[in-house]
């Protein structure tokens, strides 16, 4: 049972966090494949703008039925859009279960080769993935 006298008592770790640090501090940089004028483009993001846009996500993964306790598997690039699912599932209880996409020239049998033993290892139930 949360101390009701402790202030982060019922927060997700990213709530958490905001609530500890400068909200519109850069809370996340992700260097991103392409470049401007010979030099890597960065983009960032506040702390505040990861709590809400994982808040978002929660919702919507909650409305889609994902519910604390479940091990839902992860198949996304590193992106943003990762960060944000990651943060959303673990703000509603559920476990998340990362892994690489397959690579593009990839067969899709060996893809789902490559990928069935961690499902049957890790029992997910469900799959966040790009199309």
């Amino acid at each position: 049972m949360a101390d009701p006298t402790d202030p982060l008592a019922g927060r997700s770790l990213l709530s958490a966090w905001l609530a500890l640090h400068d909200q519109h501090r850069t809370g996340l940089t992700l260097v991103l494949d392409r470049e401007d004028e010979g030099r890597p483009v960065e983009e960032h993001r506040a702390w505040a703008q990861l709590c809400r846009e994982s808040e978002r996500w929660a919702s919507a993964l909650h409305a889609r039925g994902v519910r604390a306790g479940e091990r839902v598997l992860v198949v996304l690039p590193t992106s943003f859009e990762f960060v944000l699912v990651f943060f959303a599932l673990q703000r509603l209880g559920a476990v998340p279960v990362p892994t690489y996409p397959p690579a593009p020239m990839e067969a899709p049998e060996a893809a789902l080769g490559r990928l069935g033993p961690l499902v049957q290892s890790a029992g997910t139930q469900r799959c966040i993935s790009v199309e």
